[in-house]
């Protein structure tokens, strides 16, 4: 499996769940998380409304759950693979959290409920109609005035790379689709441009498209240590959306 598989997908769900649940164990050691480094979600959660919040692709580690029941806030943690929510129990509960297994590619079962959604590196999908169908997942699942706050592949930024001499990067890239392709298939990236589209095709219209990078020495050694590539001139970006309803 290749450096963006790895780096960038904390949990897509373009996949079988069933093939994420062998990560689910020992995370931090096999896949950078972004949401290990406070920094990181410090600036997420300061985007991030208070009330009752969605972590939607929770993934097995606690740090992004610890953070907003600390804030007061009332958590559902969801995922698609079982075996990442078993783990993900297993290290953490607490009051005002509950874990769901829910599939965003489906209807939504809480339709205008939540205050804010949070997304990390989830909506990855195949195909960028499922992308549609994700994002009107989360736009139901909030309630008037609610905000979803999610990280996105940066097409522009793995075009970068793949167009870098000295970089040891060689993707396949689909510039009409916005996807690159590793070794278990397409997984859809955004555009600045096109994620705009897609929240406007979502029905949200007042929102930002800004950009985050990991480029702490913590995150630079970290990015080495599991994947024996240096980011230090390149280092890595994302787009972040934060959408009103």
């Amino acid at each position: 499996m290749n450096l963006w598989f790895f780096i960038l997908l904390e949990n897509p769900l373009s996949m079988d769940p069933n093939l994420w649940a062998e990560f689910a164990q020992n995370y931090d050691e096999k896949i950078y998380s972004v949401t290990r480094f406070s920094k990181n979600r410090d600036y997420l959660l300061e985007r991030v409304p208070h009330g009752r919040i969605l972590n939607l692709g929770t993934g097995p580690t606690p740090y992004l759950n610890q953070d907003l029941l600390s804030r007061g806030d009332k958590v559902v943690a969801s995922d698609y693979c079982a075996g990442m929510l078993a783990e993900a129990q297993r290290l953490f509960t607490a009051d005002g959290l509950n874990f769901v297994l829910s599939d965003a590619r489906q209807e939504t079962p809480w339709k205008g409920i939540f205050d804010g959604v949070v997304s990390i590196n989830v909506i990855l999908p195949e195909t960028q109609d499922q992308v549609a169908k994700m994002l009107n997942y989360v736009y139901e699942s909030l309630n008037v005035g609610g905000t979803f706050v999610g990280l996105f592949m940066s097409f522009e930024y793995i075009n970068m790379l793949n167009n870098t001499p000295d970089f040891p990067a060689d993707e396949e890239l689909d510039f009409e689709n916005l996807r690159v392709h590793d070794t278990t298939g397409w997984q859809c990236a955004q555009s600045k441009q096109s994620l705009s589209e897609h929240l406007e095709k979502a029905k949200f219209f007042n929102f930002n498209i800004e950009t985050i990078h990991y480029d702490s020495p913590e995150e630079l050694e970290s990015f080495l240590s599991l994947y024996k590539v240096s980011l230090e001139k390149y280092p890595c970006e994302q787009h972040v959306a934060v959408a009103r309803k």
